[in-house]
């Protein structure tokens, strides 16, 4: 089974309660932005300080328990993104400062050591501004986690001094309104409906949400319309809905208003969906900066065809950005319906790669979106029933690049989405006979134990890190010529072992017990 929540959206065109539910929303904000100052002076946060704030917001507030509940859930949720923002924050300054002390110990080096060749005042120089920026780290590393959040964001307050610095009342209305503009309830299955204090009656085509005791009536009624027939993109998740609200899932609700004055209601749900498994074959994705690959794969493992979405995110806003991959995940989604395959996608983690000293390529890892991309393509396929496989990312690109790139004759990015869509397959990628011959002559020490007793990973963990130094040895021992592209091709003994190579190994080595090893 596949599960992913859905979250759908209607408006709502009853402006006569608009006034309702901002009154509603500056209570509710109001009582949020108080529990988390609570939680942020509070020493220990446990359960004990959950049992008396509870009764103490109860009987203040005259709010009701599941109430309660909701808002500390949400505070709670506020809490945690903050602190992993701060370890995240703490992964980025240890990194920083790793690399900056390497920097300052290789410049040290260079002055102790050659004093003359090197230029000693710009090392000076450059020495001086990296401890500079190490002592800032430092100091960023050393200071005590608070928590602080800003409501209404740091940029709208920060507004105050200089777009509205002469009229701060209607400063003061834009804050508020960004502050008290929306209020959400969380769902749970136990309840009615899936919901206790926000409940859906597709009957009546309506919301009812339970008011606190301190407001004057008992409910507030909302005319809803998730039935819409005109929508037509939107009347399959409607649909989606109502199997929800018959299965008795839980059903949480939220509502925003947006900046043309009108206030909406979207409703999120779990949906679970039968994987469908495909004996035709997978398309393995290879997602990159700008450029999306996808590569089929048989059912017997083999290279069928290929398609590159390639796209530019210079000078292009998240939204932007966002249309892009979702035409992209259509695409594709589609393909694999029509073929009836399997969709193989990388468990990638690109947060560690943002924690380098080098601006370039955290601007261009922030800009490819990977998490936005996954999330949609996983949603996508729960919708379409189409079978999604999440495989280990370890040395697809290495494998692409030295066993299938130039074997067809396409970019490394086109041979690793076929290495990606064959893991998925449940396919082996051995070391080839070319590559196994150069190492074993090369390292034959260090390659022996690894290739008799290392994983098939390992293997190509030795082939990054010895390759060359191997075929260095190779052909300066042996006074041969052999290049790195040679190693990509088919195997072919007269080809690869070229000169004096040859001669010295002879014909009987390349029928011997090592390449019989190779599957």
């Amino acid at each position: 089974m596949q599960s992913k929540t859905m979250t759908i959206e209607t408006k709502i065109k009853s402006e006569d309660l608009y006034l309702d539910l901002e009154k509603y929303a500056g209570f509710h904000t109001n009582l949020e932005r108080i529990l988390f100052n609570d939680l942020s002076n509070a020493l220990v946060i446990d359960s004990n300080l959950r049992k008396t704030l509870k009764s103490q917001y109860i009987s203040k507030y005259q709010i009701h328990a599941r109430l309660y509940n909701a808002l500390w859930n949400d505070v709670i949720g506020k809490i945690n993104s903050l602190k992993e923002l701060h370890n995240l924050d703490i992964k980025g300054i240890k990194s920083k400062i790793k690399a900056i002390e390497k920097k300052i110990k290789k410049a040290e080096k260079s002055l102790s050591s050659k004093p003359i060749k090197c230029n000693v005042q710009k090392i000076k120089k450059d020495l001086h501004r990296w401890n500079r920026s190490l002592n800032k780290l430092n100091g960023r590393l050393n200071k005590p986690f608070k928590l602080k959040m800003m409501f209404g964001t740091k940029k709208l307050y920060r507004k105050q001094w200089t777009v509205y610095d002469n009229d701060h009342d209607n400063w003061l209305g834009v804050w508020r309104n960004e502050r008290n503009n929306h209020f959400s309830f969380v769902g749970s299955k136990d309840e009615t409906n899936g919901n206790q204090l926000c409940q859906y009656d597709q009957m009546k085509n309506q919301i009812k949400i339970t008011l606190p005791y301190c407001f004057k009536g008992k409910y507030l009624v909302i005319p809803v319309d998730f039935n819409s027939t005109n929508q037509r993109r939107q009347k399959q998740y409607f649909e989606y809905l109502h199997e929800a609200t018959k299965s008795g899932q839980a059903l949480s609700y939220k509502f925003l208003k947006r900046d043309n004055g009108c206030w909406y209601v979207q409703c999120s749900f779990e949906i679970e969906t039968e994987q469908v498994k495909t004996y035709n074959g997978a398309l393995g994705i290879d997602f990159n900066y700008g450029n999306i690959v996808e590569s089929s794969v048989s059912s017997t493992g083999s290279f069928t065809d290929f398609e590159q979405h390639k796209f530019d995110l210079e000078e292009k806003t998240s939204n932007q950005i966002e249309q892009i991959t979702s035409k992209i995940i259509q695409k594709i989604v589609g393909k694999a319906v029509k073929e009836n395959r399997s969709i193989v996608i990388e468990k990638l983690d690109l947060t560690n790669c943002k924690q380098g000293y080098n601006k370039e390529s955290n601007r261009k890892v922030s800009l490819m979106q990977y998490a936005d991309f996954h999330s949609k393509l996983e949603m996508k396929c729960v919708k379409e029933k189409v079978d999604l496989i999440k495989v280990n990312p370890a040395y697809t690109s290495v494998i692409g690049n030295y066993k299938y790139s130039k074997y067809f004759g396409v970019s490394t990015h086109i041979a690793s989405a076929y290495v990606i869509g064959r893991r998925g397959l449940g396919f082996k990628d051995k070391l080839t006979k070319p590559l196994i011959h150069v190492l074993h002559w090369g390292e034959a020490g260090k390659f022996q134990k690894t290739f008799w007793h290392g994983h098939h990973w390992s293997h190509w963990s030795f082939v990054s890190k010895n390759l060359v130094t191997s075929l260095g040895k190779l052909n300066s021992l042996y006074g041969s010529s052999m290049k790195l592209n040679a190693l990509k091709t088919r195997f072919n003994p007269g080809f690869c072992v070229v000169g004096g190579l040859k001669s010295y190994i002879g014909d009987d080595f390349l029928t011997g017990d090592i390449l019989k090893s190779d599957a």
